[in-house]
């Protein structure tokens, strides 16, 4: 009896679909069970670490209260910085600009948008040398408190002398960020 080629692949279709299904069954029966282990596992350690939980959800409170307590410190110093007599600026390292108080603006003429993302330059009357200003940038850099007298020019053109410190900002890791500087006009003393 001849044998058809056709039969016997189609058989063997068959025979591959079937195996390749049950291998198919049998990788899902697999993945069900590490699931299923995986699930029982873990609601075990959770059963286990439940005090860790606890202990968490408590540190996770404390840090949340610690949190608004320092929200609520930075408020009353931002109130403070606001409400200071004396003119405060806050730059970046490279002396641009980045905050100024309405003492400030009493001070010397330009409100915030103004003088915002400019250098401290602006307000330079050239009445102090190169030597002053490179004393007073090597000294800052140093992460060293400057303090001294210096004269500068208002919006108008008008000089006035001023006393500040000039204190650099220092991050966790060391880096100098910011500089603040807290201006008092000090004119009429000089006068004097």
């Amino acid at each position: 009896i001849p044998i058809n080629p056709l039969i016997l692949s189609q058989n063997h279709q068959i025979k591959m679909l079937y195996i390749s299904h049950s291998v198919i069954w049998v990788i899902a029966l697999i993945g069900i069970l590490v699931s299923f282990f995986n699930i029982r596992n873990n609601a075990r350690r959770h059963l286990l670490d439940e005090d860790k939980l606890r202990n968490f959800n408590l540190s996770l409170l404390n840090e949340i209260a610690e949190h608004k307590k320092s929200q609520e410190q930075i408020l009353i110093q931002s109130a403070a910085l606001e409400a200071a007599a004396n003119a405060v600026v806050i730059t970046d390292r490279q002396g641009i600009i980045t905050w100024v108080n309405p003492a400030f603006t009493a001070l010397t003429g330009y409100t915030f948008s103004e003088i915002s993302g400019k250098t401290t330059r602006i307000l330079k009357s050239e009445k102090n040398n190169e030597a002053f200003y490179k004393n007073l940038w090597q000294t800052i850099l140093a992460g060293n408190v400057w303090s001294g007298e210096m004269i500068n020019r208002r919006k108008d053109g008008t000089l006035y002398t001023e006393e500040m410190p000039i204190t650099p900002v220092i991050d966790k890791q060391g880096n100098i960020n910011q500089f603040i500087a807290i201006k008092q006009d000090i004119s009429k003393r000089k006068e004097n």
